[in-house]
């Protein structure tokens, strides 16, 4: 095969990556932008402005987790819905989910709508990806509990309690 055909093919490959890349990273720095203005807005008290900022942060970019989590933040802990939270809790968790914060945030308000069954995956996500997270490990004893597996939700509870013996 001819070297410059080979050569000339990896630099246009090259080429179309730095293009995409670029692409990508323009949404990634509108969106982060965005999101930066309904942070502002929410510190402000312009809720509905700071709603507005992060939706259009979500959409720009459909890879970045953080401007759903902060949308669920905001419904969830703002305006006290954690329905209209769960959405954007699993958005993020699912746009990252290494995320222990994320799932975490999921399998608890999945937890206050009395959905344990629900929330066990996602706490337990939340474990095994930080697994001195003592919150998540509480959060996933009671989930536990409540849906009879007792022996688990036990050392669920003593893994939270080495985690953090302070934790109450």
């Amino acid at each position: 095969m001819n070297s410059r055909l080979i050569g000339g093919s990896l630099i246009l490959v090259f080429v179309g990556l730095a293009v995409g890349l670029g692409a990508c990273n323009q949404k990634r720095v509108r969106a982060v932008s965005l999101m930066n203005e309904g942070l502002k807005a929410q510190e402000h008290g312009q809720r509905g402005l700071a709603v507005d900022y992060l939706t259009q942060a979500m959409e720009k970019d459909a890879t970045y987790a953080k401007p759903a989590f902060y949308l669920a933040q905001i419904h969830h802990r703002g305006i006290n819905s954690v329905e209209e939270a769960i959405p954007y809790y699993r958005k993020a968790t699912n746009r990252d989910p290494s995320n222990a914060k994320y799932a975490y945030h999921l399998g608890t308000a999945l937890l206050e709508t009395n959905s344990p069954d629900q929330a066990i995956p996602y706490l337990k996500q939340a474990v095994n990806a930080k697994t001195q997270f003592a919150k998540a490990w509480l959060r996933f004893g009671q989930s536990q509990e409540s849906t009879g597996q007792f022996e688990s939700a036990a050392n669920s509870f003593m893994r939270s309690i080495r985690a953090n013996p302070e934790l109450t």
